[in-house]
C-alpha cells in the first residue's frame, strides 16, 4: 500500500475520507455493463457508451450532467447570497473615478512629487483589493478623490458587516431554545 499522500502525475491519492463509496450496494455492475451494452448495440463504441452512462448517471446515482446544473445552482445562489458581484463592480467603478480625480489633480501640478504620485497611480495592480489597499496610506491632493476612496471602504466595510450579521442571524435562527 503507498504511504498518505501518494503522488502519481498530477493525482494525489490518500486515506478514504468518507463519503460513499462508489461500489457499495445499492450500485450494480451487471445494471451499469447493460447499460453499456444497449448503447454499443445501438450503434456506439464502448468508450463512448461509457462517457454517455457517465453524463447521464445510473440507478438513482446522479451523472455528470446534473452535478454540473447543481453546481451552477450552487453558485448563481452563494453569489445572489453574498451579492460580490455587484459589490465589486462598485468598488472596481468608484476606484477608477477617484484615480482619474486624482491625476486631472496632479496633472497641472509640475513638481516632482505630482509625478511620483501620478507613477504610483500608473503602478496600482489590476487586483482591486490589492488596489484599494495600496492607496490607504496615499496623500490625496483632491477632496474629491479621497471622498470617493472613503466611500469605498465605507461600502467593503458595510458589505463585510452584512455578511457577518447574516451569518449570525442564520445561525440563530436554526438554534433550539
Amino acid at each position: 500500500m503507498p504511504p498518505p499522500g501518494w503522488r502519481y502525475g498530477g493525482w494525489r491519492y490518500g486515506a478514504w475520507r468518507g463519503g460513499r463509496d462508489p461500489l457499495d450496494p445499492p450500485f450494480d455492475v451487471r445494471q451499469a455493463l447493460d447499460a453499456i451494452g444497449d448503447d454499443v448495440l445501438a450503434g456506439s463504441d464502448p468508450s463512448q457508451a461509457l462517457r454517455q452512462l457517465l453524463r447521464r448517471g445510473a440507478e438513482g446515482l446522479p451523472g455528470l450532467d446534473e452535478l454540473r446544473r447543481r453546481l451552477r445552482q450552487r453558485e448563481q445562489a452563494v453569489r445572489h447570497r453574498g451579492r460580490l458581484d455587484g459589490t465589486l463592480e462598485e468598488a472596481r467603478r468608484l476606484l477608477a473615478e477617484a484615480v482619474e480625480l486624482e491625476r486631472r489633480a496632479l496633472f497641472p501640478d509640475p513638481s516632482d512629487e505630482a509625478r511620483l504620485a501620478e507613477s504610483e497611480l500608473s503602478s496600482l495592480p489590476d487586483d482591486t483589493a490589492r488596489a484599494i489597499r495600496q492607496l490607504a496610506d496615499h496623500e490625496w491632493r483632491s477632496d474629491q478623490a479621497r471622498r470617493t476612496y472613503e466611500e469605498i471602504r465605507d461600502l467593503l466595510r458595510r458589505e463585510v458587516l452584512d455578511s457577518q450579521f447574516h451569518g449570525m442571524k442564520q445561525a440563530l435562527a436554526g438554534s433550539g431554545p
